[in-house]
């Protein structure tokens, strides 16, 4: 009596719908036992471990068939099962491959009950169509159902992955809505966030990731969410921008995003060496940020990161000393007294009636994008309904795609313009955290610097450096109206430097210097002693040589 056949089977499904539906493992189990009993073979019980769920489609690497085709020589079966030759495989090389492998091995080829003879060159040439045809299949469902998708997302609705956080989608009446619940949280978060407390603590009270939170407070909060549709082996990768609700104000999100670059440059921990304008001085013309670095003597500068190709014509060292020193006297000079600090506080308040325009602006810009995209349905359901040549389909939508740039452009320089004004109540908070750092410890003189400029120095000269990092931070937070940063800016005139400081008050439309002599600095304080030395605070019997 021979021995019986024992079969392997290959029993796949591409998705986990599939499973649920016609072509499931379990059906397809059914059809090879009842094929394998009719045949009189086995199939032992640790062959079933090559089924499972797995991409059908070509390029798509199948760990199980790999398995199986590893164990062919170790003569644990004799015969490999499938229901359908597509199960085997829709990309013929690796089917042929595959086969070569069972050839060598003495494995037998089952399609059901029939057999195929791998040393048949007619039964493999079948093998090889069915192969051939399974990927032309597969290749033109996949090209399908990605231009199905990228369509769906240009009309405005979800065709890939999630939803975005906190966002919902009416497939009956395609509208976008808010999931209020979430969304309230978020503004939370992004209160808490602005008020200084930690992103991975506020993450664990909303028991979220932090690394997801992040991502959604800087970039999935606004009404602009991206739908990426990427296939290799189709050399397809497009980006469609769709417009949802909104969690947060445009501002609030700035406020964020400013935050969360202020953390990578003014709150990195431990200095090894303190630099007072770290993270707030940049070069005046290519604008890149300057870096502190210390001399083995300790002697600070700052200077341009070392970078290959870096051709900008400002390079040399730019004592440390020299301009920290010159900022504190600007910034204490102009807004350190009451007078100062008031005219600062009115040249920072927006302008209502540029305001009143800009917004107006805005609107007027936002009601031709809302015509614009009407425009682009309209031409997309005319391609639907056959009325429009390939011609004429491209000459409108490139004529709507130009539109819809231009407009898009304006509408985002407006909306920098807007967020980067700051309101009242936020000039109020800066103007009191300011004034508390002005007169900080001062005791009994308090009243005498509140009342008079020619002590302002005073204060000047007894802040710590944590003190004076406080100040600068609350002054050079933020971006300007263009959407350049606050801060100082420097640049090489011949042989002197030259700087200009740009802060959220109007603190010195003039460019200064370096080095700043005691006796500008004196005029800058208003001081008529000139045996005072401006920047330690010192009184000497004799006087001053500047």
């Amino acid at each position: 009596m021979s021995e019986k056949l024992k079969f392997a089977p290959l029993v796949r499904v591409s998705t986990e719908k599939q499973a649920e539906k016609g072509s499931s493992l379990e059906k397809q189990k059914e059809m090879i036992i009842e094929s394998v009993k009719r045949m009189g073979g086995i199939i032992p019980e640790h062959c079933w471990e090559y089924s499972g769920q797995e991409h059908a489609t070509p390029d798509n690497e199948r760990n199980k068939l790999d398995k199986l085709l590893r164990d062919s020589k170790k003569g644990s079966f004799d015969a490999v099962i499938v229901c359908d030759i597509s199960r085997w495989s829709r990309d013929n090389r690796k089917s042929k491959d595959g086969l070569d492998i069972l050839r060598k091995n003495d494995i037998k080829f089952f399609v059901t009950s029939l057999e195929y003879d791998l040393l048949n060159p007619e039964h493999c040439f079948i093998l090889g169509m069915s192969a051939e045809i399974g990927e032309l299949q597969s290749k033109t469902q996949s090209l399908k159902s990605i231009n199905s998708r990228i369509l769906r997302a240009d009309k405005g609705r979800p065709a890939t992955g999630k939803l975005p956080y906190g966002r919902t989608f009416d497939k009956d009446s395609n509208e976008w809505g808010v999931d209020e619940f979430k969304k309230k949280e978020i503004e939370g978060a992004a209160k808490d966030y602005l008020s200084g407390q930690k992103m991975s603590d506020i993450a664990v009270k909303l028991n979220m990731n932090h690394s997801n939170l992040h991502k959604i407070l800087t970039k999935r909060s606004g009404n602009i969410w991206v739908q990426r549709f990427r296939s290799i082996p189709l050399k397809i990768d497009r980006e469609v921008s769709t417009v949802v609700p909104s969690l947060l104000p445009q501002n609030t999100i700035e406020k964020i995003l400013e935050r969360a670059k202020g953390n990578k440059t003014y709150c990195r921990g431990m200095r090894k060496n303190d630099y007072l304008l770290s993270g707030m001085i940049f070069c005046k013309h290519c604008k890149t940020s300057l870096f502190g670095q210390t001399n083995p003597s300790g002697k600070s500068y700052y200077r341009h990161k070392t970078k290959k190709g870096n051709v900008c014509p400002v390079s040399g060292y730019l004592p440390a000393e020299s301009i920290e020193q010159a900022i504190m006297v600007t910034v204490f000079a102009t807004i350190g007294d009451p007078v100062g600090l008031e005219k600062a506080i009115n040249a920072a308040l927006p302008d209502v009636n540029e305001y009143n325009e800009l917004i107006e602006k805005k609107k007027s810009i936002q009601k031709k994008l809302i015509e614009a995209s009407k425009a682009k349905y309209r031409i997309l359901d005319m391609v639907e309904s056959g009325a429009l040549t390939t011609d004429d389909v491209k000459e409108r939508m490139d004529k709507n795609r130009e539109r819809t740039n231009l407009l898009t452009m304006d509408l985002e320089n407006i909306n920098i313009q807007l967020d980067n004004r700051p309101s009242t109540q936020e000039i109020e908070n800066a103007t009191s955290k300011i004034r508390k750092l002005f007169i900080k410890k001062r005791g009994d003189l308090t009243k005498r610097i509140l009342e008079s400029t020619h002590e302002g120095y005073q204060r000047l000269c007894e802040m710590g450096f944590e003190e004076k990092r406080e100040l600068l931070e609350t002054i050079f937070t933020g971006v300007n109206n263009d959407g350049s940063r606050r801060g100082v800016y420097v640049k090489k005139n011949q042989d002197k430097w030259e700087y200009e400081v740009v802060g959220s008050f109007e603190i010195n439309d003039d460019v200064g210097t370096l080095p700043l002599k005691p006796q500008r600095a004196r005029e800058m304080f208003d001081i008529l002693d000139d045996s005072i030395n401006p920047f330690t605070g010192e009184v000497s019997n004799m006087h001053c040589v500047d």
